[in-house]
């Protein structure tokens, strides 16, 4: 009761102030901190100086202690990148974790201790109680020293990687607190921060071989003149690095100074300070001027050996990234900027106060513009303190629009060849695309799927790609799209205005609306709003132009009249002017086919289409006939449902030949029409759909014995019909993915049945590697009194495979190696055994477990059990009996391309494989090879979003 009674009262805190006026508090540091070098530690000593500036009387104040984020399992850090199925935090050693600890917080000038204790629910987060209420207008001082074990840069922002370091929330910190309430946040890698404004005077003692890159002014005249003199020493040149002894020898680290020096860094109006030092650094100095005040600002660059190339222009990126920002939005306020070689840390491209860290670049192009958008974020995050984590789109969705309008300026008429790993180069025939269609080709991944989010939605809740494809691409579009809408001067003169007005304050959403005149403009207002606070899709019509900031989903249909598609070989990017068409040569494989070459055609691109197609006609060289498939699909790319987030509606079909004998060759067509419903929900949840599909499935038998004296047409076509209808449930992120279906299939003639096929796994380590459990059970309803056998549940699923919807090389010729293809559903056995096989009702558990070596070996184990009948003088009855097997296999990729070999088994297995089929060692062997999941026209569609 006591815990709950005080979660309420701190619920209570956290709401705080509401509906008031605007306000900001003050909060101004003191901290003197010590650099450990050898234990990784940080030792400090933090005093702020609180302003309460709000109209009401505190008597706690809440304080972020974020290094805690990396301290264990429990964090929402970990949870986060959990869900992002990034396990290192989860399954790092006590070594590469991180935490703070040694507080002791005092208040005023006779320091005295308060009671402070953690949040209920985040060990990141911690509550004081003031010893006496802080009333409007006061203000109080508050003192804790502390010590921060820098956890390893492979997880998140704070880090170490030998001994470079990369500091950044570091220190105790106190939660905004606005007209809305307390914001207590967790630490997070996706998602960012909101903090208050203050000054910052701190002094780092450190070994003195340590260059230091920090947030604020350099006050240190000795430090000054030594980065001016390392400004000025030449480096080794790539010639050297290209010899690969050279290159490690000169970026090793060398060893520490006994020598310390202590560094002091002052900075007024910022709201977080950050420091980077490594012992290799290559410093490199410049300055620029800016275009409204004539103000100079110095910059700097701090590099690797390793990066030099790539890096020895890098002033120049940031010198025009700080000339044309403040050109746009207004001149940059502060003395200096600083950009830092981040090497392969997980907090690069990342932007703090007056200096940014970036993560390794593949050439001068891509870090110029990382350079870019990192500097950028002073403005819009330095400068303009929105809430991140609640808006995101306030400053990574504007930053992107600056950043696409400063590749515009500096390189006129460029194409990009490469987007995200994407040839765009060669899939447009090395035209390329130009940079403000690379964020429409990204926002158009996730919009054609409906899987997208509105921006303005607080940045936990996106999944990852969501967060790239919307937040930053459909963002950067929707401003360009304003800035058409407006024209350039009043868009400039807009922003400016509110640049001016909420610089160093907390803007919220309705700030920048009432800058840009939205309040006065409902038409302006509304297409806002549907570009931010929706996911509403735009498309424009023929003579109908649009006036929309939303992205436009679909520019093929902006002008009337029919175009012939384009032919192109294998791949390309969607034209804006017309429908492709893309083929490529064919070839398949079946034993009873043989070879089967033939040609594709589809419509299927980046990104997807709405209407899908794919035609494959293929010929049998050993059969003689044509064989080969093809499917059309359409999906509602434009679904505005509170419960439906997609629907499909396709059929396809396919046709091959599956065996021969003397008498007569055998062969099936399949045609199967479908409709599924994707249900809404958040993109991190458990993922549900609906599916109905009719399975049409003919199956001919040719006579080809021309002695035959029965008058018979020589043909035999027998049609099976089966409805199924299925429910899903799946989670794909996390230490624990699962899915459960549940499947209900019918034939009208024969039988109706259930089943259930549920997954669940546990991945135990960093390198992904699981244990995983399946449970399936089925059960007919009813059935015809002379149902076919192969119409029965199956303990192990051969090349059976009743509803022809794996792909099997071999079908119908036991004893061939080729006919050791096996599916694992149903029973899931790996063993080929007959038993278990029921026209009643089934049950299997399966244990699939990954053993932690790089070579990918797992082991298994199956348990089933099914009826069966005993015959006896007095009649028959019914029992059931249980069976076994375990072995171990090796797994290319997982339930695609996969290799069994069982060892053990029950006896009535064993009797049936080794002594009445009489299967070798070799024999015994079974492999997966799921050709209908790597069909790549599907890929795109079924991608993670």
């Amino acid at each position: 009761m006591i815990r709950q009674a005080t979660s309420c009262v701190l619920l209570l805190a956290v709401q705080g102030v509401r509906a008031q006026s605007y306000f900001q508090q003050e909060v101004n540091y003191r901290i003197d901190v010590r650099l450990d070098d050898a234990k990784h530690e940080l030792h400090a000593f933090e005093q702020f100086d609180y302003h309460n500036n709000s109209p009401q009387t505190l008597d706690t104040i809440w304080i972020h202690l974020w290094p805690n984020a990396y301290k264990d399992r429990s964090t929402a850090l970990c949870d986060q990148l959990d869900r992002m199925n990034n396990f290192g935090l989860h399954y790092a050693t006590p070594e590469q974790r991180g935490f703070l600890d040694s507080l002791a917080f005092t208040v005023g000038p006779s320091s005295v201790p308060v009671q402070w204790g953690p949040h209920p629910e985040h060990i990141d987060i911690a509550w004081i109680k003031l010893p006496s209420p802080l009333a409007p207008g006061e203000h109080t001082t508050i003192s804790t020293p502390f010590r921060v074990r820098i956890p390893s840069a492979s997880f998140s922002r704070l880090g170490h990687a030998g001994q470079a370091y990369y500091i950044t929330q570091w220190y105790p910190k106190p939660a905004v607190l606005d007209s809305e309430g307390w914001h207590p946040m967790p630490y997070l890698t996706q998602g960012e921060f909101y903090s208050e404004f203050g000054s910052f005077d701190v002094r780092i003692t450190l070994p003195a071989n340590y260059v230091v890159g920090a947030t604020g002014e350099l006050q240190d005249a000795h430090e000054r003149a030594w980065l001016d003199s390392l400004s000025t020493v030449p480096y080794a040149d790539d010639q050297k690095f290209k010899v690969r002894k050279q290159r490690a020898r000169l970026n090793a680290t060398p060893p520490s100074s006994a020598r310390t020096k202590t560094l002091h860094f002052k900075q007024d109006r910022v709201h977080d300070f950050a420091w980077f030092t490594d012992k290799r650094f290559i410093v490199r100095k410049g300055s620029v001027t800016l275009p409204r005040s004539g103000n100079t600002v110095t910059t700097w660059t701090m590099f690797t050996p390793e990066n030099a190339d790539i890096w020895k222009d890098a002033i120049t990126y940031v010198n025009e990234s700080v000339r044309l920002y403040s050109s746009w939005v207004g001149d940059y306020p502060y003395s200096a900027c600083t950009a830092i070689d981040g090497g392969t840390a997980a907090g690069g491209g990342m932007e703090y106060p007056m200096i940014t860290i970036l993560n390794d670049s593949s050439d001068p192009f891509e870090l110029d513009v990382v350079i870019a958008h990192e500097v950028g974020h002073n403005w819009f995050y330095g400068i303009l303190g929105s809430n991140e984590r609640d808006h995101p789109w306030m400053d990574e969705g504007i930053n992107s629009y600056y950043e696409q309008r400063y590749v515009e300026a500096r390189y006129p008429g460029l194409r990009i060849k490469n987007v995200q790993g994407l040839p765009i180069g060669s899939l447009s025939m090395g035209e390329g695309i130009t940079y403000r269609e690379q964020n429409e080709l990204m926002y158009r991944f996730n919009a054609r799927r409906n899987q997208d989010s509105p921006p303005d939605t607080p940045s936990d809740e996106f999944s990852e790609l969501d967060y790239g494809t919307t937040v930053y691409a459909k963002s950067a579009v929707a401003f360009d799209n304003l800035r058409g809408l407006l024209g350039e001067a009043r868009y400039d003169s807009c922003m400016q205005a509110y640049f001016g007005s909420w610089r160093f304050k907390h803007p919220r959403p309705i700030d920048l609306e009432r800058s840009f005149g939205m309040d006065k403009d409902p038409a302006l207002a509304s297409t806002f709003r549907d570009a931010i606070m929706t996911a509403r899709k735009a498309d424009r019509r023929p003579r109908h132009p649009m006036r929309s900031m939303v992205p436009e989903i679909d520019p093929r249909n902006d002008s009337a009249g029919f175009r012939f598609p384009e032919f192109k070989f294998l791949a390309g990017l969607e034209r804006k002017d017309r429908s492709s068409i893309y083929w490529t040569p064919a070839i398949g494989y079946n034993t009873h086919d043989g070879w089967m070459p033939g040609i594709t055609l589809r419509n299927t691109t980046v990104p997807d289409q709405r209407i899908e197609w794919v035609l494959a006609p293929l010929y049998g060289t050993q059969s003689h006939r044509l064989a080969g498939g093809g499917r059309i699909a359409w999906s509602h790319d434009r679904l505005n449902s509170g419960w439906l987030r997609n629907v499909h509606v396709g059929v396809s079909g396919f046709a091959a030949s599956q065996g021969a004998d003397a008498t007569w060759d055998y062969s099936y067509q399949r045609l199967v029409p479908s409709l599924t419903l994707d249900l809404r929900s958040r993109p991190n949840a458990v993922q549900h759909n609906i599916k109905y599909r009719s399975i049409l499935l003919w199956n001919r038998a040719k006579r080809t014995d021309e002695t035959d004296l029965i008058q018979s047409s020589g043909l035999a076509v027998t049609l099976n019909p089966f409805h199924e209808l299925s429910f899903t449930s799946e989670q794909t992120k996390g230490i624990f993915p699962f899915s459960i279906q549940v499947t209900s299939l019918s034939h009208l003639r024969y039988f109706s049945r259930l089943s259930v096929d549920a997954r669940w796994s546990a991945i135990y380590d960093k390198r992904k590697h699981r244990v995983t459990l399946r449970g399936f059970a089925g059960m007919f309803l009813n059935k015809a009194q002379y149902m076919p056998s192969a119409m029965g549940w199956r303990m192990y699923w051969g090349s059976s495979d009743l509803l022809h919807d794996n792909l099997f090389i071999d079908r119908q010729a036991p004893g061939r190696n080729t006919a050791q293809q096996m599916a694992k559903v149903q029973g899931g056995f790996k063993t080929p055994t007959s038993y278990g096989t029921s026209d009643s009702w089934i049950a299997a558990l399966n244990l699939e477990a990954d053993l932690p070596f790089r070579i990918p070996l797992s082991v298994f184990a199956s348990y089933g059990a099914a009826p069966y009948t005993i015959v006896a003088q007095q009649g028959q009855r019914t029992d059931w009996k249980g069976y076994w097997e375990a072995g171990f296999g090796v797994r290319l990729v997982r339930d695609v391309v996969e290799m069994w070999i069982p060892l053990v088994y029950s006896k009535e297995i064993r009797d049936e494989v080794e002594g009445f089929r009489g299967f070798d060692f070799g024999e015994r062997i079974r492999f997966v090879l799921a050709l209908e999941k790597m069909d790549p026209t599907q890929l795109l569609r079924k991608a993670p979003h």
